[in-house]
């Protein structure tokens, strides 16, 4: 081969290399999960998240629902709280109808919701700001409808655990007697619901260093649980607080707290700010919360389009296709 013809070939292959390197794979889209039929309870939730946060997202009897996780939220016993769980429903409901889907959709890092009834077309969004802890909810519907938002917790008082409970705590197969995962606080503020949970003594980590004498330098340890609270503010357009609701999911009695319409509208947007802090006071938590929350409306009109991007670039840098 002469050098003319090797040069040609390595400018060409320099010229397709970034093609190969930076491009997705055609036919990624056929990846993605899809549910055609709504699911039967929880146990057949779909991830979806963002950050540090992650979410369990479901339709069942026309309602949509999702858990709410964020990373780092331990209680006294140290056991791993889900944040809450959130109820959306429309009235007309178009996902009582015989059409249904519901897709992940991986390139982009959302969950789509999309049905119908009697002539009402819908389509709703889930999906997380990979920068910000906040949590959107989106829909669009054919004909205006009304919104019934729910934030329902179940720790609305002290629990006593039993049998094999606590084995999700860190005192495991220790002979602790009444053992308790206190309640969180839900009210309706500003509007919206706000919700946390604040760690208060004695913790496992208080019980530990005393079953291994080390209370002498107890003070010179790390206690990762002391002060610690979790939890966030739910907020949407043309919603106003209504209601307090009792019932039970599955086995599990709850609280819920409603947020309603306004006014029947084509489209609302649901957002929940997050925030977890060793906050030496409930204030210094609440001030920052009110920082991301200040920070999502700030910057939050880019925010979709730039959680997609990562998106993008998260599949980007490595992918195999089978």
């Amino acid at each position: 081969m002469n050098s003319f013809m090797s040069t040609r070939l390595l400018i060409f292959m320099v010229l397709l290399r970034p093609f190969f390197v930076f491009s997705q794979p055609s036919g990624f889209d056929k990846y993605n999960v899809v549910w055609n039929s709504q699911s039967s309870n929880s146990g057949e939730s779909m991830p979806a998240g963002g950050g540090d946060i992650g979410l369990n997202v479901w339709v069942e009897k026309g309602d949509i629902l999702f858990y709410l996780a964020k990373s780092g939220t331990f209680d006294e016993n140290n056991n791993f709280l889900k944040l809450g769980r959130v109820r959306i429903r429309c009235n007309p409901n178009p996902f009582n109808g015989i059409r249904f889907k519901q897709v992940l959709v991986l390139r982009n890092g959302y969950i789509t919701i999309s049905g119908s009834n009697d002539g009402i077309e819908a389509n709703a969004m889930i999906w997380v700001d990979v920068y910000r802890p906040v949590v959107h909810f989106d829909i669009k519907t054919s004909k205006p409808v009304i919104a019934e938002i729910y934030f329902e917790n179940w720790r609305y008082a002290d629990h006593l655990m039993h049998g094999a409970e606590s084995f999700a705590t860190s005192l495991k197969w220790a002979p602790f007697e009444n053992l308790v995962t206190k309640k969180d606080s839900v009210a309706f503020h500003n509007g919206g619901v706000l919700f946390f949970h604040r760690n208060t003594d004695p913790t496992v980590f208080d019980i530990t260093v005393h079953q291994q004498f080390l209370d002498s330098v107890k003070s010179q340890l790390f206690n990762p649980l002391k002060n610690l609270t979790f939890g966030g503010f739910m907020q949407g357009q043309n919603l106003i607080p209504a209601n307090i609701f009792s019932g039970k999911y599955l086995d599990t009695d709850f609280m819920a707290w409603q947020l309603i319409s306004k006014k029947p509208a084509k489209e609302y947007h649901l957002e929940i700010i997050l925030h977890s802090q060793n906050a030496l006071t409930l204030d210094n938590w609440k001030e920052g919360l009110q920082r991301n929350i200040s920070n999502n409306k700030l910057h939050g009109k880019n925010a979709f389009a730039k959680t997609v991007e990562w998106w993008h670039n998260y599949w980007n840098r490595s992918y195999i296709i089978i």
